[in-house]
């Protein structure tokens, strides 16, 4: 496994080409969690976690068993990284992590702009959202 642990001074060019491209035939698992102020507030955990048990139990359902066993393998991945984000004693608002169901690679970024709380699957990684106003940050159409 290949994990890149990034934080807003840590985003340049080259990381953000990659995220922009990461594209998967199974998907791409994007998390975004909001850390609020308070670290001893467990809420964004605990919806997460519902969050991903959510979309676990849909992907299995939907009839393809490739993608829902690449699916929990990748959650698997992707949760000492978005533990890491969620503990209280991390310095940030907000953070993503991003991996491909078909790869061994994870990025996760930690920011002090709060974004707000959701998990999607996708072809491609999701776009962020601000939790405090309307900026999204989306791949270009030519990418």
């Amino acid at each position: 496994m290949l994990h890149r642990e990034l934080t807003a001074s840590g985003l340049n060019d080259a990381v953000l080409l990659d995220l922009l491209r990461m594209e998967d035939q199974l998907g791409v698992l994007s998390v975004f969690v909001e850390m609020p102020a308070d670290g001893a507030d467990r809420r964004p955990e605990i919806e997460t976690k519902n969050k991903l048990t959510n979309l676990e139990r849909r992907a299995g359902g939907s009839g393809s068993v490739l993608r829902a066993a690449a699916l929990r393998s990748t959650v698997a991945l992707v949760t000492p990284a978005l533990e890491r984000l969620l503990d209280p004693s991390a310095s940030g608002r907000g953070g993503a992590v991003f991996a491909a169901l078909g790869g061994p690679e994870v990025i996760s970024l930690a920011t002090p702009m709060p974004l707000a709380s959701r998990v999607v699957l996708d072809s491609r990684p999701s776009s962020v959202r601000c939790s405090s106003c309307s900026t999204r940050l989306s791949p270009p159409a030519s990418c």
